[in-house]
């Protein structure tokens, strides 16, 4: 069943890169394109250098479909975010910036993508000073600085930014993961969930 599949391919996170790569691989060839773009996400997630190079044609395929399946759905701000994360997860950063920023301008209110933009703007230390112009005019501007506190509000009922219980999972998952490199005698090495 392909729900069966494509879910399964986003079940593997807890897995170390390589092992991950190697039972996705063989879904970038699947039948049904969800699962093989499923399969790509999670690729791109893992690290494309765990991926073996006889199969980087069918994961660069599966991807490009991903890509243009998003393309197709370019008016939302929600397809410009799955194309930043995407950029994100290829480490392409002024891909990824643009994404978000178009996000952005198409909505506003969108707690999550101001967010991320101004983590990549912070990280790549590109643009601080706009960063902090943006915060010494939101302390001038008592109504407009009420306004984004009134929206962060309302984003914390919806957004898993603002869920403990979510870092808290992600948080064992990690130590799940820790613990099964260990015991498998495995060095440390980063680990993704």
């Amino acid at each position: 069943d392909a729900l069966v599949r494509a879910a399964a391919a986003g079940a593997l996170r807890h897995l170390p890169a390589a092992e991950r790569a190697a039972l996705l691989t063989p879904l970038l060839t699947d039948p049904v394109r969800s699962v093989r773009q499923t399969a790509a996400i999670e690729i791109a997630g893992a690290g494309v250098a765990a991926l073996p190079s006889a199969d980087d044609q069918a994961y660069r395929a599966a991807l490009q479909e991903y890509l243009d399946s998003r393309m197709a759905n370019a008016d939302t701000p929600e397809g410009h975010m799955a194309i930043g994360g995407m950029a994100l997860s290829r480490r392409k950063w002024d891909e990824a910036e643009a994404a978000f920023r178009t996000a952005t301008e198409m909505d506003p209110q969108l707690v999550q993508a101001w967010l991320v933009l101004s983590d990549i703007r912070m990280l790549r230390d590109f643009g601080a000073v706009t960063v902090i112009d943006l915060a010494v005019a939101l302390g001038r501007d008592r109504s407009r600085l009420a306004a984004i506190r009134a929206r962060l509000a309302a984003a914390r009922a919806t957004s898993t930014l603002f869920d403990p219980d979510h870092y808290a999972r992600k948080l064992e998952a990690a130590y799940v993961a820790m613990a099964a490199r260990q015991q498998r005698g495995l060095p440390p090495d980063h680990i993704r969930v």
